[in-house]
């Protein structure tokens, strides 16, 4: 009998943390910079915004990708753009000003030398 009480339990405190880091993930603004394409040696990743260290959405129970997570409105975003090459890793970072949206999920996309979110 202790044994099902004790599965219950575990059940239920996991099931409470994720619905609590899932209610903020869809109340918020999400910013996906972990699945950007890596192709040709290059990476993307969301360092600042506005002038701060980004919030990433975490649970208790590890079962999330820790997406970037900020609240709707006008943001400057700052992202790191790592070139990987032969012994030698060149760095840079730019900046984007751009409008987000309440409840929206939005993605780094590269066109040439452009980087811009888009959903």
């Amino acid at each position: 009998m202790k044994k099902r009480y004790t599965v219950a339990l575990i059940c239920f405190v996991v099931t409470a943390a994720t619905y609590f880091a899932i209610n903020e993930y869809y109340t918020s603004v999400v910013i996906n910079d972990v699945a950007v394409s890596q192709k040709d040696g290059v990476s993307y990743r969301v360092i600042k915004i506005d002038g701060s260290s980004p919030r990433r959405i975490k649970s208790y129970v590890i079962t999330m990708v820790p997406f970037v997570i900020t609240s709707p409105g006008f943001h400057e975003v700052e992202i790191e753009k790592k070139v990987y090459g032969d012994n030698k890793t060149e760095v840079s970072k730019h900046t984007i000003s751009q409008e987000f949206k309440a409840y929206t999920r939005y993605k780094i996309v590269t066109n040439n030398e452009t980087i811009e979110f888009t959903q």
